[in-house]
């Protein structure tokens, strides 16, 4: 039974460590922006009874390869494959009851964009405010 459980923990380790390996040479060709005019203007939202600043955030993932790019997510907890550079901003996503994996593909030289809820503190100052949003794939 020992050696059962070993050589899964060891098959799941070279798993992991082949797409590990295959993700760090798919990532040349892919694009990930923000189209700055499209972004609203921050508006206040109640969620769990506390009040945030929220904006939309275009942020569009570019396939400029001659492969498809293939990629898992969750259903709920899509917001993990993100993350932003500032701590007075965050990535905020939403509970639900189902989380299951979820896989999505974009087609050579074709994008896709998220819409992106990214939630600011309270009484920031949005003029000339940068972050930058990043994408794990």
């Amino acid at each position: 039974m020992i050696k059962a459980h070993l050589l899964l923990i060891v098959l799941i380790a070279v798993l992991f460590g082949a797409c590990n390996y295959s993700a760090k040479q798919q990532k040349k060709g892919y694009v990930l922006s923000i189209d700055q005019d499209d972004i609203g203007q921050p508006r206040d939202t109640v969620i769990h009874n506390k009040t945030y600043e929220f904006v939309l955030v275009p942020v569009k993932l570019s396939n400029f390869t001659k492969d498809t790019l293939k990629y898992m997510s969750m259903s709920c907890s899509w917001d993990v494959i993100f993350t932003i550079n500032k701590n007075i901003a965050s990535i905020k996503g939403w509970d639900c009851d189902n989380n299951f994996p979820t896989f999505s593909a974009i087609a050579p030289q074709k994008s896709f964009t998220y819409k992106i809820p990214v939630s600011l503190k309270k009484n920031t100052n949005t003029n000339n405010y940068t972050f930058k949003i990043g994408m794990f794939i």
